[in-house]
């Protein structure tokens, strides 16, 4: 009788997980924007895939970023990423997106692939956010953009899920 009870518990508990595992799937699946009144509003997502001939990122974002949405230090850091783009696309993200999103470094966190207007990742992401701070800080100091992606990646660093290489 105790056995039926911890298989039933086993079962449900495999059954919640899975669960789960669909709802972050779907999550992941769609990109919501909010709006200046925050009201969100549920986008369709594309999916392109990297290429070993073309490396491109995959799109998988929400139409581009409204920058007049976000509040003025998030859209500051936008706006040195795309004036400093050189640098920035020389510097590692470590938040995920290379793996889930398909970027290839700091710089399509914030601008997108396609060139068609800003990446609305980076306006929710507080790894990427803290990442470009670093990188404002050091480029405006004088550093390198080689030293900048040593010191995001020491301070970042590697994790279980993200294992970047820029390319």
């Amino acid at each position: 009788m105790g056995s039926d009870v911890l298989s039933k518990r086993l079962i449900v508990t495999i059954a919640t997980f899975l669960g789960l595992v669909l709802v972050a799937g779907a999550v992941i699946a769609v990109a919501v924007s909010i709006d200046a009144t925050g009201h969100g509003q549920v986008a369709a997502v594309t999916t392109t895939t990297n290429t070993p001939t073309t490396n491109t990122p995959a799109t998988k974002t929400a139409a581009p970023l409204d920058l007049t949405t976000v509040p003025a230090d998030i859209a500051e850091h936008y706006e040195y990423a795309a004036a400093h783009l050189v640098e920035f696309r020389q510097i590692p993200c470590w938040c995920g997106c290379m793996q889930y999103l398909g970027h290839r470094n700091l710089a399509d966190c914030f601008i997108r692939a396609d060139g068609k207007g800003w990446e609305a990742h980076a306006a929710t992401c507080s790894v990427c956010i803290a990442e470009a701070t670093m990188a404002e800080r050091m480029l405006r100091q004088g550093q390198s953009a080689h030293d900048v992606a040593e010191a995001v990646t020491l301070q970042f660093g590697q994790s279980s899920v993200t294992t970047p290489s820029v390319q």
